[in-house]
């Protein structure tokens, strides 16, 4: 294996329907897999059934072209599901179990997510209401616990950033999400989050809130069960 902490195990770059199942990748100072369109669009790629823990980074990283670039540099139509990702970011603590960066059209779920310093599922990469090609996101039925741990501040167990119209957060399992001095929130769409439906998810045993809406515009929140919140269930904030 490549033990340079700023790698990853497996990279997947400028890939096209490829299927990545049944892995178990263990013990490494760096990430677990990374798909990134580098000179090229990445589409297509799933992984499914794979076992990553104890690692020193983050567990999956997804990362494509901006808003406004080619469509071939373009990442999108990527599947990461029923995978267990545990026990993440052991020497990078903000690694997150699941980072998609600039993407669309992706499906994370019926994932397990858990025992890790920061964030579970994160995806999103604009700040406030700039032009995002993040959209059509699916993220649903996923188990994401233990969360935090006590030792970083500022994170969800779903973690959404920028304009996503057509986003789904739906169906997911969120639970013992701990802060370490601010921000354990189970779900949270952050700044210029917009355009976002979510429904039927089930949060509770946050420091902080079971969501937090920090500004956005045009979110649907319905059917969800939030309870045992260190604060108030649901907190919306503005710039």
């Amino acid at each position: 294996l490549n033990t340079d902490a700023r790698d990853a195990v497996m990279k997947l770059f400028d890939c096209s329907y490829v299927t990545v199942s049944g892995f178990e990748i263990t013990a490494h100072n760096g990430g677990g897999i990374w798909v990134d369109g580098v000179t090229k669009e990445s589409k297509g790629v799933r992984i499914e059934n794979c076992e990553i823990y104890d690692m020193g980074a983050g567990g999956i990283r997804i990362f494509g072209g901006a808003y406004g670039c080619p469509e071939t540099d373009q990442t999108h139509h990527i599947s990461v599901k029923d995978c267990n990702i545990s026990y993440c970011g052991r020497r990078y603590a903000a690694g997150c179990g699941i980072l998609a960066n600039h993407t669309y059209s992706c499906e994370f779920s019926g994932n397990e997510i858990s025992y890790l310093d920061y964030s579970g599922i994160s995806v999103g990469w604009v700040w406030g209401y700039k032009n995002s090609i993040t959209h059509d996101n699916l993220i649903c039925n996923n188990h994401i616990h233990h969360i935090g741990m006590g030792n970083l501040s500022d994170m969800g167990g779903i973690y959404l950033l920028g304009k996503q119209r057509g986003t789904v957060v739906s169906g997911n399992l969120i639970h013992d999400v701990l802060c370490s001095h601010y921000g354990g929130w189970g779900i949270y769409t952050d700044e210029g989050s917009s355009y976002i439906t979510i429904e039927n998810n089930i949060v509770y045993n946050t420091s902080s809130n079971c969501y937090h809406q920090h500004y956005g515009m045009d979110n649907v929140v319905r059917n969800n069960v939030f309870s045992r919140a260190g604060d108030a269930l649901v907190k919306c904030s503005i710039q």
